[in-house]
């Protein structure tokens, strides 16, 4: 997979110009999009992306039990809706045009066996290091968990692991810092204060 995507950005690369980030020394690692290991998005699973603004909307499908809907909410509400990002939730997807919602979750049978969960951009916006609509998708409803949300919405703001140039300077993918960001992801972490204040940075009300 991470082939793939050598693969795809050594193409796109020198068109892409990386934003000015705050310093390291006071916020620790950028783990945020782009880095230097991803600075496109793309429809290939797993590949973090940012959302292409701070109104985050979200459908919770029908495959998606009663709990793992509440499970949604709870990863969305509790950690993300208190940050810059204004999140808000809809009964019915829209997945073409101009107003797409932002994260969809449920439950597919494409999710490997070796993952739990997995988000993709259904729709990268060109040579950008954004999404217009993306999944977050569990392998099974007893998968689901507020934490395993956490992660899964940080990928679909733009948050990345910590190895493989993923942060910037690199971390261990288990960092305490990356709270629900690490893998594989621990209950309770939520969202964390590092985290926190990428997703503040990049995403300013």
């Amino acid at each position: 997979m991470r082939v793939m995507r050598a693969a795809i950005l050594a193409a796109v690369w020198s068109v892409v110009a990386l934003p000015a980030t705050a310093g390291y020394a006071d916020h620790g690692p950028n783990n945020m999009m782009p880095t230097n290991d991803v600075s496109v998005c793309t429809d290939i699973a797993s590949t973090p992306c940012r959302t292409d603004n701070a109104q985050l909307t979200v459908y919770r499908g029908a495959t998606l039990s009663t709990e793992s809907k509440s499970d949604v909410f709870t990863g969305t509400n509790s950690w993300y809706n208190p940050t810059d990002l204004d999140v808000s939730y809809v009964s019915t997807a829209v997945t073409s045009g101009d107003a797409e919602t932002d994260l969809l979750y449920g439950i597919s049978n494409s999710v490997p066996s070796g993952l739990a969960a997995y988000y993709y951009c259904d729709d990268p916006l060109t040579y950008d290091w954004k999404c217009d609509s993306g999944y977050a998708l569990f392998r099974h409803n007893d998968f689901v968990n507020p934490t395993r949300v956490c992660h899964e919405t940080g990928h679909g703001v733009g948050l990345t692991h910590g190895s493989n140039a993923d942060a910037q300077p690199e971390m261990t993918d288990t960092d305490a810092t990356l709270y629900c960001l690490k893998t594989p992801s621990v209950e309770p972490d939520g969202l964390g204060p590092h985290n926190i204040y990428w997703v503040n940075y990049v995403y300013p009300n």
